[in-house]
Parts: C-alpha cells; sequence; structure tokens
C-alpha cells in the first residue's frame, strides 16, 4: 500500500526504504521523539518530507490530492 524510498525529515527520519503492505495491521513503537507521529503524518499528507519519495499504491503521494487521500487513509494515535 505505501513505499517510502530514501525518506529525510527535519533529522527526525532517516529511511532508505520501507514497504507497508495492505490487508496488515502495522504498529509503530519506538519511544518519544522517535517520529512515529512524524512518520504518520508523512504518509496522511499532513506533512512533506524534505526529500525522497513516498508512494500510496504505486503512485506518488504529490501527485494526489491530499483531502481525497485523507478520505482513504485514516491517521489513528
Amino acid at each position: 500500500m505505501f513505499r517510502l524510498e530514501k525518506i529525510r525529515y527535519k533529522g527526525i527520519l532517516n529511511i532508505d526504504s520501507m514497504k507497508i503492505s495492505a490487508n496488515r495491521v502495522t504498529c509503530l513503537t519506538g519511544e518519544s521523539g522517535a517520529g512515529k507521529t512524524s512518520l504518520l503524518r508523512l504518509l496522511n499528507r499532513m506533512n512533506e518530507p524534505d526529500s525522497g519519495s513516498v508512494f500510496y499504491q504505486d503512485q506518488l503521494l504529490d501527485n494526489l490530492n491530499p483531502i481525497e487521500h485523507r478520505r482513504k487513509v485514516t491517521m489513528l494515535s
């Protein structure tokens, strides 16, 4: 469902490659300040990465309407 490539975000996130598959539950864990919420906000187009690419269903997230995307992808904290 999601694919991240060479993501850098404010010195918080440094992800070379990551896939989040559909039809599975993905749980993010870590200490306070580890970047869990920052990652979710990138996936939901609430924040933009400093560099790299985020794909949703093989489409570059930058090319999708953010409002329509948030209607399909919900963030739970």
